[in-house]
């Protein structure tokens, strides 16, 4: 059994820690772990906590005894249905996680990366409207995944992304719930 270090009230530094709630974070190393409790933002408290270590002597992480996982700069939680993150991720055999979307999470994101990239007037009326360039990320998104089925092993998958993309281009009411902001 490994000991468990809890940080005092006097070596917190961020005054976000004297309001009751949040999340516990649980770092572990080899042979002890250190717990913060009270952590409002844990997303962005772990990443802070991963850029200042050699990460190799981080074990692993827990956020409300819940293990996750870090890749390219984000943070992911190991277990589905966590309140922050819907993705489910799986560890490859060389330990990098590798998230996996549903195939309707999937098309969400695609198309809301095209959306972010696609300059918008901020009206819903106009050149450059939000629902014309909500549209437009639709499209933009089917054809990559037209290409991402040519180029996969995993068919399967994309056209199942491929069909809500098609079911949402095919609605094409944009809704207040849609908008991602």
């Amino acid at each position: 059994m490994s000991k468990q270090y809890t940080v005092k009230e006097s070596d917190r530094l961020n005054p976000l820690s004297e309001l009751p709630g949040g999340s516990v974070v649980e770092v572990f190393y080899d042979g002890y772990s250190t717990r913060y409790d009270r952590i409002k933002y844990p997303r962005s408290y772990v990443l802070k906590i991963w850029e200042g270590n050699s990460r190799t002597d981080i074990s692993r992480i827990e956020v409300d005894g819940k293990p996750i996982a870090i890749k390219g700069g984000d943070v992911y939680w190991l277990t589905p249905k966590h309140p922050f993150d819907t993705e489910s991720v799986e560890v490859s055999t060389n330990g990098e996680p590798t998230v996996k979307r549903s195939p309707v999470e999937e098309a969400k994101k695609l198309q809301r990366q095209f959306y972010y990239s696609l300059p918008n007037n901020g009206r819903h009326d106009g050149l450059n409207s939000i629902p014309s360039r909500w549209s437009e990320s639709i499209r933009c998104a089917i054809i990559a995944v037209e290409y991402y089925i040519d180029c996969s092993q995993d068919h399967e998958y994309w056209k199942e992304v491929l069909i809500y993309l098609e079911r949402m281009e095919a609605e094409d009411n944009l809704k207040d719930d849609d908008l991602p902001f």
